[in-house]
């Protein structure tokens, strides 16, 4: 409006606090949504079953590192984690990642993927008690998005370029390569790598392979056999693994895997 005194508001001081941010996507969720409002798939309680194991453990890692600044909001789809990145909370890109780790594999076992984005930026959140509402405005949250909607494509959750260099130590075994990109190493909390549960991660394949069978649309199933290759790759990573077990899912042409890091580097 032309009055001044309303105009008045927007003399403000930006926010300009950084934060990490994790935007991730749950892929399929309209499909596993009309299955349990169908009665035939309990979207509800294996969500909650998986966010239960993954706070657990994110618990645990709040005894070593402080994650206790981290937030997460659920809505539909959609998941986003954020945490402060300044001095005082030099653990944050850890929680982020250790988190973002944990449910997309917990969210596996469940047969509901992950893709998404994590980035750097500005960040401003608000939800105090006494409104009705919350409202989030961040420039990290946005370049997640980006991250997850036009580059992840698979379910794999990317980490910007920006965040590499800032990793600790401690983090890079749970970063994986795809060609140039860096994502969540998550499969290691799938598969043991001392080769104790093959028969458990043999089964899980052969019911995605069944899944990717009975798909028609060449997108989807392009998901499938990306977790495939990512789980075969995962695999043969490992010395106490029997790969002759999972013969059936070699291909000739595969993703270009590798580690950021080995843990005794």
């Amino acid at each position: 409006m032309a009055n001044q005194e309303w105009n008045d508001i927007d003399k403000f001081t930006p926010p300009n606090e950084q934060f990490y941010c994790a935007f991730l996507d749950i892929l399929g969720y309209k499909d596993k949504s009309e299955k349990y409002f169908a009665g035939k798939y309990n979207l509800h309680a294996r969500f909650e079953r998986a966010l239960n194991h993954a706070t657990l453990l994110h618990d645990l890692t709040g005894l070593f590192v402080d994650t206790s600044k981290i937030k997460i909001k659920f809505f539909s789809d959609s998941i986003i984690l954020s945490t402060p990145c300044n001095v005082e909370n030099q653990d944050g890109i850890y929680g982020i990642v250790q988190m973002c780790k944990t449910l997309s594999a917990h969210l596996s076992f469940e047969s509901l993927w992950v893709r998404g984005g994590i980035s750097i930026g500005s960040h401003i959140e608000c939800d105090e008690k006494n409104l009705r509402y919350s409202f989030i405005s961040s420039i990290a949250l946005q370049q997640a998005y980006l991250l997850e909607s036009k580059q992840a494509k698979t379910p794999r959750i990317l980490i910007d370029e920006k965040i590499i260099n800032q990793l600790p130590e401690q983090l890079k075994p749970y970063i994986a390569k795809e060609d140039q990109d860096h994502f969540i190493h998550f499969a290691p909390q799938l598969i043991n790598q001392n080769g104790e549960n093959q028969d458990a991660v043999l089964q899980e394949m052969i019911e995605i392979y069944t899944e990717l069978n009975t798909q028609v649309d060449d997108g989807v199933k392009a998901k499938y056999q990306w977790i495939l290759d990512y789980y075969y790759w995962t695999l043969s990573t490992s010395e106490n693994i029997n790969m002759d077990m999972f013969s059936q899912f070699k291909r000739d042409v595969a993703h270009r895997f590798s580690l950021l890091q080995t843990r005794n580097s």
